[in-house]
């Protein structure tokens, strides 16, 4: 494909959800008939053979490409280079799984959650494409709204509320950053030939350290453990990454030679993912425990992000997307792969060898090496107390699901093969060697602490204080906000 035909994929490609909920409206309006169904499973398809093809042109030819859509001042941009690879495997790889499974059939129950459904891919796609801070904001929002309903519909209304207060304070701040910028420098296009203003980035810094549910806004357990459990693997797998994406495009550019608040970000991943683990280790809901890792991965990815290693953190969500779409997946079914795929998830999310996080993770000095292997034995400790059981149908399509996941991570580690050297961690041999024992070790001692605590874990819904929970989470998070306030603000 060449250069012109790319640039109408790019076009296109958040528009295929959007066509598909229009024509399913107006099937249903005119014909009384419901394809949504169908749509829904066809929109999934095309958009992954649709960025099936961008990833092969940007994999064979690296580069940028900026397309405004007209020579007008602040016209709507298009944006794609090597990096968003990463964040286009990661949405690909979460739909296709959850596709395969059978749970867009199962999550979605009625017409009115596919419609939205399609929304939530139109702003996932979007964001993905877009290379101006208004066409961002758009599509950011589509799909926190879509997200609010789609929560809401389990019946956790709680749970949305929630999302939805953290989502608007997000919002808030995402905006304040669009405006300062633009009074700053008159441009709305993603900061790189410009010089940001510090204020501009530290909005942006506080709106997707909320979206990623970062230290101090602890959030997402309540809610991503409220949704059906094909939209949980969702808002997981890909909607919490979405403030890395937000971090890297526009608050870092502008931060490259503020190192004080650079170390600051290192300082709250690094509790950030303490704390998360600590979280899943104490845990006794599955989604929760879940829920909880996928901060953990997070935060390990934005300290990846901050060490300057920008390759290894995105292949690290592009696993992390994989792995946790497949755990929410697996975690209540009977079937006999169950047990054998979250058991494999589970070690991929403690990064032991050889599974593919072990490549990735970051080893500055001993210090930082101590607390991730103390992060690793704590997710581990947590989730291997997890016996697949429950009440959610995967019967059919579990062996699908378990090549799917095999040849994703497979895949995975030969593209990004392309962008790090993996065989220079074999310089230092003896080094390397002490790593893979220390994986071992780390990964029979979770075992042995997590065998004697699964008496502890709740497959089933357990009643809930909702205003009370909401209430003293609120409080914390808003504590927490305000310091952060008073900080910045001297």
């Amino acid at each position: 494909m060449n250069r012109a035909e790319i640039i109408d994929l790019l076009i296109i490609y958040p528009f295929i959800p959007a066509g598909m909920m229009l024509f399913t409206l107006f099937c249903k309006t005119v014909f009384k008939k419901d394809i949504s169904i169908f749509t829904t499973n066809l929109s999934v398809i095309v958009q992954y053979f649709m960025g099936g093809s961008i990833f092969l042109f940007f994999f064979n030819n690296p580069s940028k490409l900026v397309f405004p859509l007209n020579g007008f001042f602040g016209s709507i941009t298009l944006m794609f280079d090597t990096y968003k690879l990463f964040f286009l495997a990661a949405y690909m790889a979460t739909t296709s799984i959850v596709l395969i499974s059978g749970h867009i059939n199962e999550s979605f129950r009625n017409y009115q959650e596919r419609i939205l459904l399609l929304l939530f891919f139109t702003g996932c796609s979007g964001i993905i494409v877009s290379g101006d801070m208004f066409n961002f904001f758009v599509y950011y929002e589509l799909m926190i709204i879509c997200a609010y309903v789609l929560i809401g519909s389990n019946k956790k209304y709680s749970a949305s509320l929630k999302y939805m207060i953290f989502g608007a304070l997000s919002s808030i701040f995402l905006l304040s950053g669009i405006i300062v910028n633009y009074l700053y420098t008159g441009m709305l296009s993603f900061p790189g030939d410009y010089s940001m203003p510090v204020l501009a980035c530290i909005f942006f810094i506080l709106s997707f350290m909320l979206k990623s549910a970062i230290f101090p806004f602890s959030w997402v357990s309540t809610c991503h453990s409220a949704a059906r459990v094909g939209f949980s693997a969702m808002l997981s797998s890909f909607t919490l990454i979405t403030g890395i994406f937000g971090l890297y495009y526009l608050a870092l550019p502008g931060l490259r030679s503020n190192g004080m608040i650079l170390n600051d970000i290192l300082i709250i991943a690094y509790l950030s993912s303490l704390i998360s683990a600590w979280n899943v280790f104490k845990a006794v809901k599955i989604k929760k425990m879940i829920a909880w890792s996928s901060v953990y991965a997070v935060s390990n990815a934005i300290i990846l992000l901050m060490h300057g290693q920008i390759f290894y953190s995105f292949v690290y969500i592009s696993a992390h997307s994989i792995y946790k779409t497949v755990m929410f997946l697996v975690c209540r079914t009977d079937h006999r792969l169950s047990k054998v795929l979250f058991n494999l998830c589970v070690m991929t999310a403690g990064g032991v060898f050889p599974f593919m996080i072990f490549l990735l993770k970051a080893h500055h000095n001993v210090f930082e090496e101590s607390l991730l292997i103390i992060g690793s034995f704590l997710v581990m400790a947590g989730l291997f107390r997890v016996v697949p059981k429950g009440d959610v149908r995967l019967t059919d399509n579990a062996t699908w699901v378990f090549l799917m996941f095999l040849i994703l991570n497979i895949s995975l580690f030969f593209f990004s093969t392309r962008f790090i050297d993996f065989k220079a961690q074999l310089v230092d041999y003896n080094s390397f060697i002490s790593r893979i024992y220390i994986s071992f070790v780390i990964l029979g001692v979770s075992w042995l602490t997590a065998k004697n605590r699964r008496a502890q874990v709740l497959y089933k819904e357990t009643k809930e204080f909702p205003m009370r929970s909401l209430n003293r989470e609120l409080a914390v998070s808003i504590i927490m906000f305000l310091i952060l306030i008073l900080t910045f603000g001297r």
